[in-house]
């Protein structure tokens, strides 16, 4: 069975959620707030089955304030489904969250036109056209579209078959022996103790491996595993996952630590990193410039440091140092956004 982690994307009130329903029958809004808004506020999950594919989708707030939560929902996914309206066509959410999926790395998607019984063919077919360039823009190979209208059925199959031909597509996470784990959320249950939830970014979590939170460095041992509900002996990379943990307290664990394995990650005050500025950044970035670093699912200030000085302009990258304050966790490869006062400008750590 082929498991993979789909984050699903899209400007506000586009109907992400509504599809991610009518493709699972999960409802992912589960907070009061979201169902009293109509608007998503937390990640939402839920399980697709597609032929023999396990889809962990994620559903991301489209909310222009949320988008440090989408960023931490973006952690370990390896592929994206892009929610547009039929009736608006892309808009301000479209086009970030594309942006900050090629930052991510991503370069797989599936775009689904939403409200098609709404709207005339033609709007529908321009939505769709719009979008598909805003994702090559964005670094991304040009995704296929689908024409959906979630409460009628419309194009829920196909979009289905789609993901599941997606997963196909994508490369499965290597598995280099060492775990890395974003954590999104921390709780406690009663009769099992503490656990935190999260995308496996790389290698694999087994039942009785010793592992290591940061930043602190404590030691505790994978009590359990379930992935949505159910026990497994293992998480492979990729997998969405609940790590039962023994040897911890729950008020020593929260959102934006990093699970991994015993000495692959140390938090780090300085990171070197390649530094790619958006074509659509409103100005350029100079030496010297306090901004917001998000990785993983942690959010910290960054200072910047050019090698020559000076300034990046829109559209230019460098090899850059950052640093990080507080110190962060992040591992060579991993993906990161930089935010500017309105928009995101990054790449990838090295």
């Amino acid at each position: 069975m082929t498991s993979i982690a789909i984050g699903v994307m899209g400007h506000v009130d586009h109907g992400k959620t509504a599809l991610v329903r009518a493709l699972t029958g999960t409802d992912t809004d589960r907070l009061p707030e979201e169902k009293a808004r109509g608007i998503s506020i937390a990640l939402g999950f839920a399980l697709l089955r597609a032929g023999e594919a396990d889809i962990d989708l994620i559903d991301m707030p489209g909310h222009e304030r949320f988008l440090r939560t989408m960023v931490a929902g973006a952690a370990g996914i390896g592929a994206a489904l892009v929610v547009v309206s039929a009736l608006e066509g892309p808009r301000a959410q479209t086009r970030e969250h594309l942006e900050i999926a090629g930052l991510l790395g991503l370069r797989r998607a599936v775009v689904a036109v939403s409200f098609c019984d709404r709207a005339a063919p033609d709007q529908a077919r321009m939505a769709g056209e719009a979008t598909v360039a805003l994702a090559i823009q964005a670094g991304l190979q040009a995704p296929p579209v689908l024409l959906t209208a979630a409460p009628a059925g419309l194009g829920v199959a196909p979009l289905a078959a789609a993901l599941a031909e997606l997963v196909r597509a994508v490369p499965a996470p290597a598995d280099l022996g060492l775990a890395q784990l974003s954590v999104d959320r921390a709780f406690a249950l009663p009769g099992i103790g503490p656990v935190v939830t999260g995308t496996l970014r790389r290698g694999r979590l087994t039942v009785g491996e010793e592992v290591e939170l940061h930043p602190g460095g404590r030691r505790a041992r994978v009590r359990s595993l379930q992935a949505h509900g159910k026990p497994v002996a293992a998480a492979p990379p990729g997998r969405r996952v609940a790590v039962a943990l023994r040897g911890v307290e729950i008020s020593a664990l929260s959102r934006g630590m990093v699970l991994a394995s015993p000495g692959a990650a140390l938090p780090g005050e300085w990171l070197d990193a390649r530094l790619a500025v958006l074509g659509s950044a409103p100005a350029p970035v100079a030496d010297g410039a306090t901004l917001r670093l998000l990785t993983g699912t942690s959010e910290v200030a960054a200072r910047l440091r050019l090698p020559a000085g000076d300034a990046l302009s829109p559209g230019q990258a460098a090899t850059v140092q950052l640093r990080c304050d507080p110190p962060v966790v992040a591992m060579a490869g991993d993906g990161f956004v930089l935010r500017l006062p309105r928009r995101p400008a990054a790449s990838a750590a090295e």
